[in-house]
């Protein structure tokens, strides 16, 4: 047995593969061809026949040898038709196989016997057979023993169908060579069936190899998918089941420190809510991390002021860096353009990230931040530049090349003394990449440290940015006293919400399902609704939709998702289910302050608010 790619073997003699099921496959594969190619064989045929019947009628003389040429072309036309309308009824390979090999020996023997009897079309009955006899195997790469019996038969035949004859042929050389030249035909035709059926074979094995490759492929698709799928779902509950205890913990402590305490007790309180924010940020830190490796992290575009964003980090990491005694400022260097667009969310997280480590990572002098803009190819394209110069501990230069590695720190110590999962300097440079930027980090042992990020934004030029609401003016829209209907499963989540809510002067409902809320919509009206997303029997999305589904005024009361969950899509499916905007758990006290004063209006102004989703920070 000779072996074939992909581990199939194929018979030395027959030019088969030795597995029936593998050769029934192979047939079926290449039968409609077949079909084509032999049923355009016989409609060419029965075609030239036909016309030569004309043709004989004007130019032979009658007589015995016109007979049996008229006979015999009439024959063949309509054995081409019938094969035809057989091969239409019920294609395969083998009927069209079997069907080329009965023409072939009809042929041979009903033209045979003419060649004695008018040499001057020997030589062209002789190419003929040469080739009617090639392509068979040719069109056929398989039962060669088979077709080489058949073509000894065919070769021979003649000779009994000359014993019918009452004369005997006056041409008996010009008769043996054409039966040797149809001899030789089948032994070269059989060589050349191997040959073409081995080369079918072999792309009729690549094919499959190819199928294989594919279905493999979109198996490992479907279960990388179905994986991710899990994961996604997996990170959804943990970050759920994680923040929900997490907002109830943080929220107490905040709302303890609004207490008078004495100040071990109030020590006591910002080190639980000090320890929330550290669990919140790792937390936060981990689900970026999984969603740019699963590549499910999506970027924003819009305009904002960049001089006032960096100003804005700044502003919340210089109370502590006053505590340590550093200095912080923010430089901007000449041709800076005032606004940009981009991703603000995004750039305002790598800029947490470096100016926090900056300021973690100092114990003396001071922290600068510069910004500067490079104009680049396009007249609206600007390559923007921001570097974090620090005065801290610095950085090995044998620790610089897997800085930005997840998980990295310098060492075991810098580890225990400053704590941090190592992850937030490779967040900031994958951020930076799919933004089409980079981070570049620069640093000397015991002299400080310079990063630097670069980032292509585009220009704009329009009109001015709206402006914000001063905080002040939200926290007096915030104050004013709102019927507040609050969807909420957690108990201890229930207690810190609307004590927050009661301490803004909000008077506060509380249920503990969809259902609940749908009823008490359906019963009332309210100012605005904070739904939770997960809770038991009705959830917060559902019940969002049957509100909307109501009718009168009830279905135009703003509603306001209140989620645990984090990951991208999480917002969307808020949306679309109706909600105006969504707040994250734990609740920040100036968040929520801020999703009152936008949201807690009539429906015709809140809705025109209702595609700007989650309230800024």
């Amino acid at each position: 047995m000779l072996r074939l790619g992909g581990g199939m073997r194929i018979h030395p003699l027959l030019g088969e593969f030795a597995d029936p099921a593998v050769e029934a496959e192979f047939r079926r594969w290449q039968g409609p061809a077949a079909v084509r190619e032999a049923v355009t064989g016989f409609l060419v045929v029965g075609v030239f026949n036909s016309l030569f019947i004309i043709a004989d009628i004007f130019s032979q003389e009658a007589g015995r040898t016109f007979l049996w040429m008229l006979v015999g072309r009439i024959f063949v036309a309509l054995m081409c038709a019938l094969m035809i309308v057989r091969l239409r009824r019920a294609p395969s390979y083998d009927l069209a196989e079997g069907l080329v090999t009965s023409y072939l020996l009809a042929y041979c023997c009903l033209y045979f016997p003419y060649i004695p009897y008018d040499p001057a079309v020997a030589q062209v009955a002789k190419l003929s057979f040469i080739c009617i006899t090639l392509l068979s195997y040719v069109l056929f790469p398989s039962h060669c023993l088979r077709l080489l019996g058949l073509g000894v038969i065919t070769g021979t035949a003649f000779l009994a169908v000359l014993g019918l004859w009452v004369e005997p042929p006056t041409a008996s050389f010009e008769l043996a060579e054409t039966s040797l030249w149809l001899l030789l035909a089948n032994v070269a035709g059989a060589g050349l069936s191997m040959r073409h059926g081995r080369m079918a074979r072999d792309h009729f094995v690549a094919i499959l190899a190819e199928r294989n490759t594919a279905a493999e492929a979109e198996a490992s698709r479907r279960r990388s998918e179905e994986a991710a799928q899990a994961k996604s779902d997996f990170l959804a509950m943990m970050s759920h089941e994680i923040r929900t205890p997490l907002a109830g913990l943080m929220g107490c402590a905040r709302l303890l420190l609004d207490t008078r305490l004495d100040e071990v007790q109030r020590d006591y309180a910002q080190t639980v809510h000090q320890s929330g924010d550290a669990l919140l940020s790792v937390l936060n830190d981990i689900l970026d991390f999984t969603k740019i490796e699963a590549g499910r992290l999506e970027l924003e575009e819009a305009d904002f002021t960049i001089r006032a964003l960096v100003d804005g980090v700044a502003n919340l990491l210089t109370p502590r860096a006053h505590e340590k005694g550093l200095t912080l400022t923010v430089v901007e260097r000449p041709g800076l353009p005032a606004r940009l667009s981009g991703d603000p969310t995004r750039l305002r997280q790598i800029l947490l990230n470096l100016l926090g480590n900056a300021v973690k990572f100092t114990d003396y002098g001071g922290i600068s931040v510069s910004i500067g803009a490079l104009p680049m190819g396009a007249a609206d394209k600007v390559w923007l530049e921001i570097s974090v110069d620090d005065s801290g501990i610095g950085i090995p230069r044998d620790v610089l090349p897997r800085l930005f590695k997840p998980f990295a720190q310098g060492d075991a110590s810098i580890a225990r003394r400053y704590g941090g999962t190592g992850l937030g300097l490779a967040i900031s440079r994958r951020l930076a990449n799919l933004m089409g930027g980079d981070i570049a980090a620069h640093s000397k042992l015991g002299e400080g440290s310079r990063f630097t990020l670069g980032l292509p934004l585009r220009k704009v030029q329009s009109a001015a940015l709206p402006q914000t609401q001063e905080p002040r003016q939200e926290e007096e829209r915030g104050g004013k006293s709102l019927k507040v209907l609050l969807a909420e499963d957690n108990p201890v989540n229930q207690k810190v919400a609307a004590a927050m809510l009661r301490k803004f002067g909000h008077q506060v409902t509380v249920v503990a399902d969809g259902y609940e809320a749908l009823e008490a919509v359906r019963k009332s009206h309210w100012d605005i609704v904070l739904m939770d997303v997960q809770m038991p029997g009705l959830d917060g999305l559902a019940a969002t939709r049957r509100i909307r589904a109501l009718e009168g005024s009830g279905a135009e009361v703003p509603i306001i998702a209140v989620t645990a969950n984090a990951l991208r899509g999480d917002d969307e499916r808020c949306l679309e289910a109706g909600m105006d905007g969504y707040i994250a758990k734990p609740i920040e006290p100036l968040l929520l302050k801020r999703a009152l004063a936008q949201f807690a209006r009539p429906r015709d102004a809140a809705a025109v608010d209702r595609a700007s989703g989650a309230v800024s920070a």
